[in-house]
């Protein structure tokens, strides 16, 4: 069974992203906000979550804190390296599309309104440890299972901004790289993710415990904030 073995926690600090890694759980910290780097995600994970490949959706919904700065955001779980992983030759990666592991739209403090739960085209679930926070889910939550190499499996709340509406979800979960792209256009700002987790195809389980005993990612496999417009 494939398995995460790895987790990183992204701190901006003066521009720039810095990855501990650790086995158990995960664990996301907001970095700061300045104008010229990356904007922090509203948003963190409780001390005990952990992401694997028997992580069910409810696991996920309950341990994601929202701030208040997250209502009408959207919450996206991608992984960029499908389906030949971030390592490897270049032609191998340009093979490679976003593949969305879930979507949740029109984040809200609080229940749906009837006419929110009308609007809603996917299934209305709760989100946060009290489950004080609502989202329209248009794609359900499908766990990790890299098919080869390394994967990072990418968590981002996607903030609407006044440069263009967000795309609404796609009708399928593999997407080419541009598709992603108009998504983090709409935010207008650069994005670091919430959080990065990492997971290794059990043919290249390898991969994994090298990184965690090096500390060190493979080429390729870094985590970076997504650009924005501005």
């Amino acid at each position: 069974m494939t398995r995460c073995v790895l987790r990183s926690v992204l701190l901006v600090t003066a521009g720039h992203a810095a990855i501990a890694f650790g086995a158990g759980a995960a664990v996301s910290v907001r970095g700061d906000v300045r104008a010229d780097g990356p904007a922090a995600a509203p948003a963190r994970f409780t001390q005990d979550f952990d992401l694997s490949s028997d992580t069910s959706s409810l696991e996920v919904r309950t341990n994601v804190e929202l701030d208040d700065d997250a209502t009408q955001a959207t919450l996206i779980m991608v992984d960029p390296d499908a389906p030949n992983g971030c390592q490897g030759n270049a032609k191998a990666k340009k093979q490679n599309k976003d593949y969305f592991h879930w979507w949740v739209a029109n984040l809200t403090k609080g229940k749906f309104t009837p006419e929110q739960e009308k609007a809603c085209e996917g299934t209305v679930v709760a989100l946060g440890p009290s489950k004080s926070w609502s989202g329209c889910e248009m794609l359900e939550f499908v766990p990790p299972s890299p098919p080869k190499g390394m994967h990072r499996y990418q968590i981002y709340i996607v903030m609407g901004g006044k440069k263009a509406e967000l795309p609404n979800a796609p009708e399928g979960r593999a997407q080419k790289k541009s598709f992603f792209q108009a998504i983090t256009k709409s935010a207008g700002v650069e994005m670091a993710p919430l959080a990065t987790f990492f997971a290794c195809a059990d043919s290249s389980e390898q991969l994994c415990e090298t990184a965690m005993s090096e500390q060190e990612l493979p080429k390729g496999c870094e985590v970076e904030s997504v650009p924005g417009i501005k």
